[in-house]
């Protein structure tokens, strides 16, 4: 069993669309999990606003712009006594600025999640393998 948490830091869009968002990125990401056959495994996504999310792009990436989603992994044997889950990461996501960029949530919500599994779109050929296990986690959630 794996662990999914959403956590609104900043309601940004509010009202049925943000709940119904929220349902979607959790839905998506345990049906993901689930076809990794990841098991106790926890991750945690936070909705937050432009303002934080660009802060975070400047401070961990030294991009000092706000950006869809980012993506941050614990580090190898972060002791978590709290849980017996296997702690994945946790990824961010900015409501407002996918909402006017036209994307979608889950997607990118998949898309943080293979980030924190190890993969990268630095070169041409991971690029292509990460955007085939896209296809697959969408297709399959």
């Amino acid at each position: 069993m794996n662990k999914v948490v959403v956590y609104h830091v900043y309601r940004q869009v509010g009202g049925r669309d943000d709940a119904k968002s929220t349902r979607d990125i959790k839905r998506a990401l345990e049906r993901a999990l689930k076809y990794l056959k990841k098991k106790g495994s926890l991750l945690e996504v936070y909705l937050i606003n432009g303002r934080e999310m660009r802060f975070l792009n400047k401070e961990f990436r030294g991009k000092d712009k706000s950006t869809n989603v980012l993506s941050f992994g614990e580090p190898k044997k972060f002791p978590h006594p709290e849980t017996d889950f296997d702690y994945l990461g946790e990824i961010y996501l900015d409501p407002k600025y996918i909402k006017n960029k036209k994307e979608d949530p889950t997607f990118l919500a998949v898309h943080g999640l293979l980030h924190l599994l190890g993969y990268t779109h630095k070169r041409r050929r991971d690029t292509m393998k990460m955007q085939k296990y896209e296809q697959k986690l969408l297709g399959n959630v």
